[in-house]
């Protein structure tokens, strides 16, 4: 699913955008990352390239229900953030979550390109800022993922953005937030929502 809305922002002075990833943006630095972290994120082939991945983004923003965005810094592509059951989210109204004491979130994976910039808080900005771009275009106001334990880095960038730990098993955490709790990275400044 292709949402129209893009996010734009700074981060120390460098301007970010957040917008829906296109087939042209995957490159062999991206190609790169997921072969790296394949043990982090499900589903990555073990022959994965460029056309492949082309491929999977044209059938995520074909799909109705999922949907892949990148950030960018400085119009260098720096991590991706896949959302996925947004129409199951998008339905799963107040009165559903009353009757059923449960409200459907979307789900977020996050993936952060190269060593260059890792540890510097933009795992945190993905989170927050898939949270809040979904939230405005389409109303979801549950979000949750499902961390791998060994994956310290992506659990704190959840945790830090306001997410609970709702369940723990022996090799991951399930997280979850609502919209009211997130919480924004304090180093992102003058957004705006295009």
């Amino acid at each position: 699913m292709k949402l129209g809305k893009k996010l734009k922002f700074t981060i120390n002075n460098s301007e970010c955008i957040f917008r829906t990833l296109t087939p042209e943006d995957v490159s062999q630095s991206y190609i790169n990352a997921l072969k790296k972290t394949r043990g982090l994120i499900e589903n990555v082939p073990e022959d994965i390239n460029i056309e492949w991945q082309q491929s999977y983004i044209k059938e995520v923003l074909l799909s109705p229900c999922d949907t892949i965005y990148g950030l960018f810094l400085d119009s260098e592509l720096i991590g991706t953030a896949g959302i996925q059951n947004l129409a199951v989210a998008g339905i799963a109204t107040r009165a559903i979550e009353m009757a059923v004491g449960y409200t459907y979130g979307c789900t977020i994976g996050i993936l952060i390109l190269g060593e260059m910039v890792r540890g510097r808080g933009y795992g945190k900005t993905l989170v927050w800022a898939a949270c809040y771009l979904v939230n405005n275009s389409c109303g979801v106001e549950t979000f949750e993922a499902a961390v791998k334990k060994n994956n310290v880095p992506s659990l704190k960038s959840f945790l830090t953005c306001g997410f609970k730990v709702t369940k723990e098993s022996s090799d991951g955490v399930n997280v979850e937030v609502k919209i009211g709790e997130l919480v924004k990275p304090e180093f992102v400044e003058r957004i705006t929502i295009e």
